[in-house]
C-alpha cells in the first residue's frame, strides 16, 4: 500500500474528495435529465400548437414553418422558445379569444404521449388521428434538437396568420406552397 494512504487523515480526506466528485457527477446527470425533460416539454407545446393552428389536416412541412418563425422570434425577442411559443399562438394566450379557442378545444392542452387525450370528442375516433400526433410530436423532438434548420420551402418567413388575415406593419405576403396558414416576410427596402 502506498505511504500516503496509511494515515486516518489521508483516508478520511481520499473518501471526501471520492464522496465530492460523486456528488459532482450526481448534479451533472440530474442537470441532463431536466434538460431532457424541458425539451420535452417544449416538443410537446410544439405539436400542440400544430394541431390548434392546422389541425389533423397537414402535414409536418407546415409545422416547421410555424416552429422556425417562433424559435427566430424567441431570439429576436431574447425570450425563451417555450415562452414564444406560449405567446404567439392564439390557442394559449391570456384574453378572451384565447380562452373560446381552449373552451371550444380543450383536448389540445392533453395531448401527450399517444394515448388518447382527454376531453377528445366522442364522434371522432382517435385511432385515425394517433398516427398524425405522433409524427407531428416526433418532428416537433426533431426541431427542438436542430431548431434552427431553415425548411427549403418558405424561406424568409417571419409570421403567419389564418388566410383572412391581413400583414402587420412591412410584411408582405410569400408562397409558402400548399399550406393552410398564409405566411408573410419582410418587405425588401427599395433604394
Amino acid at each position: 500500500m502506498l505511504n500516503w494512504f496509511r494515515s486516518p487523515t489521508d483516508r478520511g480526506l481520499y473518501l471526501f474528495l471520492l464522496l465530492l466528485s460523486a456528488l459532482a457527477a450526481l448534479v451533472v446527470s440530474l442537470g441532463d435529465v431536466r434538460a431532457q425533460g424541458r425539451g420535452e416539454r417544449l416538443a410537446r407545446l410544439l405539436a400542440q400548437t400544430c394541431v390548434a393552428e392546422i389541425s389533423f389536416q397537414h402535414s409536418t412541412r407546415e409545422c416547421k414553418i410555424m416552429w422556425k418563425i417562433n424559435a427566430k422570434n424567441a431570439v429576436k425577442k431574447r425570450r425563451g422558445q417555450y415562452l414564444q411559443t406560449k405567446l404567439f399562438n392564439g390557442h394559449w394566450g391570456d384574453n378572451p379569444e384565447s380562452a373560446r379557442l381552449r373552451a371550444a378545444r380543450p383536448w389540445i392542452a392533453n395531448l401527450s404521449d399517444g394515448r388518447r387525450p382527454r376531453h377528445w370528442p366522442r364522434r371522432l375516433r382517435w385511432e385515425a388521428h394517433r398516427a398524425i400526433w405522433l409524427r407531428y410530436l416526433e418532428a416537433a423532438r426533431e426541431h427542438v434538437r436542430r431548431p434552427f434548420s431553415d425548411p427549403d420551402h418558405c424561406p424568409g418567413a417571419v409570421d403567419y396568420g389564418a388566410p383572412g388575415e391581413v400583414p402587420r406593419g412591412n410584411l408582405v405576403l410569400i408562397d409558402c406552397g400548399d399550406t393552410l396558414q398564409r405566411y408573410w416576410a419582410e418587405r425588401k427596402k427599395t433604394k
